[in-house]
């Protein structure tokens, strides 16, 4: 008994799309470079050595300025240097910043309906002050007498007055 597992005609197309595969298969395999082969668009070297890249040995020599100067491991003298020629002036320690000069003239006083107002003037502005009244942000009055105001310079909180004369004329 004969069994066919293949009908006829299916067996010739499929015998005939094996042999389509093969032949694709074999340009494509036939088309690959090896990993280290030149590429076609350089042209390979005819029997001459291939040339050596252009390198100056002389640049790589050591010259002699870059030999160290002198023993790195020798003792050393880290005191300072007199120099007789420049005396040198003694460098003050510096004194700590008191407040500025008080920028505030006294300009007079003034009593309306048994209320005193006492001015100060800073350049041409007139200033009406009070006990406890901060002035600008950097002055605070604290007292005012017959004699003197007395100011705080309040950055360095030190206290500063003013003569409270009047000018007669």
């Amino acid at each position: 008994m004969k069994i066919a597992l293949l009908p006829r005609a299916l067996s010739r197309r499929a015998i005939a799309i094996a042999l389509v595969l093969v032949a694709g298969a074999s340009l494509v395999t036939g088309r690959e470079k090896p990993a280290g082969a030149p590429s076609a668009s350089r042209p390979a070297p005819s029997g001459a050595p291939a040339a050596a890249p252009d390198i100056d040995l002389a640049k790589l020599e050591r010259r002699d300025n870059d030999v160290p100067q002198g023993d790195p491991f020798a003792q050393r003298n880290f005191a300072a240097v007199k120099q007789a020629a420049a005396p040198r002036t003694p460098a003050s320690p510096e004194a700590p910043k008191g407040p500025p000069p008080l920028p505030f003239t006294y300009a007079g006083w003034m009593t309306q309906d048994g209320n005193t107002e006492i001015f100060i003037a800073r350049g041409d502005e007139l200033i009406s002050i009070a006990v406890g009244q901060k002035i600008d942000a950097q002055y605070r009055v604290d007292s005012i007498t017959d004699e003197r105001i007395a100011f705080t310079y309040l950055p360095t909180k030190k206290r500063q007055s003013i003569e409270r004369a009047e000018t007669s004329g």
